[in-house]
This record gives C-alpha cells, structure tokens and sequence, in this order.
C-alpha cells in the first residue's frame, strides 16, 4: 500500500476511521445518564437532578424530563435534597456545548432524540476516537517503527478491538483515552520541534492529560504514571512546567467540583454513592476478576480479541530501549492491578469488561514486533497474526452491530441468535476458518509470494 508521507497516512487513517465510527452510533442504557445530564446543563442549567425519587439501589427514576428513555436512570443516587452522579464532569462539559448547538438549530433530547446522539456521536466521539488512532501511529513512527508497519498496527488497533465500538458512543472513558493518546503524541512529537511550539504542545498535552483526568477517573492511574515519566524525562525545567502547569485548570476544576458536591477534593460520586468502582484489596475478586478479563469464554480477551494476546507478546520480543519498555511494562502492570482491585467491570455488552479499555493501545505497542518478525517461528507466528486478526475483527464488528445492550449481555449469545446461528457451532466456524485463512496467508509468504 503505498501511504506515502506520515501526514498523508494520518489522514488516511483519521478519514477512514472516522467514516467507519460514524457508520454504526452507538446507543444503550449505559449513554441515557449522559444524554439526562447533557439536557440537565443546557435546558436547567445544573449538573444535579432536583425532581425524582428511587426506585431501586442503583435506580433513580428522573421526573423532571420528557426524554423517555432518560426517566429510569443508573448510576444516580440520593445526596441531601438532590441528587447527584457517580462520573466525573469531563465529558457533560466537553459535550455541552455540542448538545447547545443541536438545541438552537430545534434538535433536542425530548422531541430528535436519534438526531441528537447522531450529532453528538458525529461531532465528538467518532472524531476523537479516530484521530486517536491516528496519533497511535505517530506515536510508533516517532519510536522508529517503519511506516507501514505502523500504519497497519495503528489500524489493527482501531478495527480489531471495542475501540471500535466504543469511539461510537458517547462514553466517559473511550473519550479520556483518546484524550491521552493525543497528549502522548503531541509529547513525542515536542522533542523534534523547536522551542517555542514544542512548549505549546507541551502545555497543551498536560491539558488535555488533565482533562482525561476530569472526563473519567478509569485513567487516573496511567495519567500518573505517564505524567511521572514525562517530568522526569523532561529534563528542561521550562519543558516541566509547561506540562504541569497545562495540566492544572482540569485537575483543580475536578478538585472544585468534588468539594462542592460531595465536600472534599478527594471525594468522588462513586465512593459517596456506595458504588463500589474504586480499589480494594479483595483476593477472591481479583482472581475472579482475572478469569473474566482475560479467560471467560463469554467476555475473555483470549476468546475475542486474541490479537492483543500476541501483542503482549510481541512487547516481550521487540528491540525497543529498555527504559521505554519499562515504562509500558509498568502502565500495564499498574493498569491491570487496578482494575482486578475494583468490584466491578464496566459494562460488556459490545465484548470485553469497559475497565479493560485502557489496556487494548498499550498491548498494541507490541504488533510491530509480532508482524515484522523473520525468525525461525515465523510461520507460527504469522499463522497466529492472520487467525487472531480475523476473530478479533469479527467480534470488534459485532460489537458495533450488537451495541451496548446491558451491562452482562454476552456478546456472542445475543449475536448468535439474531445471526440464526447455534452458538456451538458459532466459535467452531469462526476459528476453524481463521486458522485456515491464517497458514494460506503464512505459507503464501514462505514461497516468496506477496499477498494482496
């Protein structure tokens, strides 16, 4: 394929990418809360909810809209005479202004409900979630990856895995990572940049760092991490308070908002509301919790996105600098153990547990390795590349087919019985012509043939 320049393969992705998200919205019951809060800023002017009552644990039914599909809501509970969310505020300030536009041309919640999530989805999520991937593949340019290598494990990325589905629903923590991705590509491109505008991206990607922080609290530990290693790093003391100083409106304005609505900075709605979304040590939930992500034949990541299983693997044989090795080593580490720490797992209803997401673009780091590999387990290995790339793509489409049904829908349950498939013979199907597709593809590059 010939992609020509990095900016001329950025678009190309961006374009392409952005085009498929927009194809297949996303909607379910996990966005009504979003879209109840959108109408709450724009058409009332707060982010709490004054008129209701509950109706459950963790249902609170909403009797000051006219939004059917927001009357019943998640993850809302009773604090004083209002009441008040468990998400950070990031993402109901980031599409605000989106949902306002919307309304002044006549198209709200309560009378264009389709319209308006295709608006926000098209204006914000998709875009985001693109050009995303986007700077993924200038991010593995930028380590000294060959183009087209980066492009094709940028796109693996992007096509292969929930980012897909995720990029096409207005969700707090597919909109924080792509946050973070575009500051870690602005950082790295900083250090080939003069003075002044590597400041500016600088100071710009410690905002939009901050602002992931303020959109989602599933980041806080990667944004650490990664802000810990860029200081570091940065031995130009300019350098270093560009970042932190770039970051501080967010993290303060997160601050602020906890001390108002919950009475500390360090307080936040899921500690306040009983959810159990924050870390604790518990052994028997953690191996749970590592069965679930990673094994259960229902949700596992080696079941459904197998691709990334070899990426991890991949991360193990690349050249790469030690150092920058350790620092991915580390975020996955500290990523995984946070989220075996947490009770819950996000919602699953397009693939694997949402706490996960983070996960899928660090594991990616290692397809370079894995598709520029010519030693004696090539063939295996691209037998394997090939087989996981099928399955892993089928489900990441199925996953933006189905949509996010609930917070336990098995995907491949559901998806077999609208495709008139038994289940049984679903799994057997797919991988059985994965694996043949795969060894044709590898024994085709043995002989020496290109493949199309």
């Amino acid at each position: 394929m010939g992609i020509g320049s990095d900016r001329r393969a950025f678009w190309v992705l961006f374009m392409s990418l952005w085009a498929l998200y927009a194809a297949i919205p996303q909607r379910g019951p996990e966005v009504s809360l979003i879209g109840a809060e959108l109408e709450n800023i724009v058409e009332r002017g707060r982010l709490h909810f004054v008129q209701g009552e509950m109706i459950g644990p963790d249902r609170f039914l909403n009797t000051e809209t006219r939004t059917e599909s927001f009357r019943v809501l998640y993850n809302v509970y009773p604090a004083g005479d209002v009441f008040r969310v468990n998400h950070g505020p990031g993402l109901f300030l980031i599409a605000a202004p989106i949902y306002a536009a919307s309304a002044a041309l006549g198209f709200r919640f309560e009378t264009h409900e389709s319209v308006v999530w295709w608006i926000l989805t098209l204006a914000l999520t998709t875009p985001l979630g693109a050009i995303a991937v986007a700077c993924f593949f200038l991010i593995l340019v930028g380590w000294g990856v060959e183009r087209r290598t980066a492009f094709w494990s940028a796109l693996a990325f992007g096509v292969a895995s929930p980012w897909w589905a995720g990029s096409a629903l207005l969700n707090q923590d597919n909109v924080a990572l792509a946050l973070l991705l575009v500051a870690a590509a602005l950082l790295e491109g900083a250090r080939d940049s003069g003075a002044r505008r590597a400041l500016a991206a600088r100071g710009l990607a410690g905002f939009l760092a901050g602002l992931s922080v303020l959109t989602s609290y599933l980041v806080v530990p990667l944004v650490a991490g990664l802000v810990v290693f860029w200081v570091i790093r940065d031995r130009d003391p300019k350098a270093r308070a560009a970042l932190v100083l770039g970051g501080l409106p967010p993290v303060l304005a997160l601050a602020a908002y906890h001390t108002l609505a919950f009475g500390a900075p360090w307080r936040t709605g899921y500690r306040e509301g009983g959810v159990l979304n924050y870390p604790q040590f518990n052994l028997g939930n953690s191996v749970e919790k590592l069965h679930f992500y990673l094994t259960h034949p229902e949700y596992g990541l080696v079941f459904f996105f197998p691709l990334f299983v070899l990426g991890a693997y991949g991360l193990l044989r690349t050249q790469w600098p030690l150092k920058r090795l350790l620092v991915i080593g580390s975020l996955v580490l500290i990523h995984f153990l946070f989220i075996l720490s947490i009770e819950h797992h996000g919602s699953v209803g397009y693939g694997i547990g949402r706490f996960f997401l983070p996960l899928f673009p660090l594991l990616a780091l290692g397809f370079p390795a894995i598709m520029d590999y010519e030693g004696p387990r090539a063939f295996i290995l691209r037998t394997l590349l090939v087989a996981s790339v099928i399955v892993s793509v089928f489900h990441a489409w199925a996953g933006a087919w189905y949509g996010l049904q609930g917070v336990m829908e098995p995907l491949l349950a559901n998806m077999s019985q609208r495709l008139g498939l038994e289940l049984p013979l679903l799994y057997p199907l797919l991988y059985l012509l994965a694996v043949i597709l795969g060894l044709a593809v590898a024994a085709r590059q043995r002989a020496g043939q290109p493949v199309a």
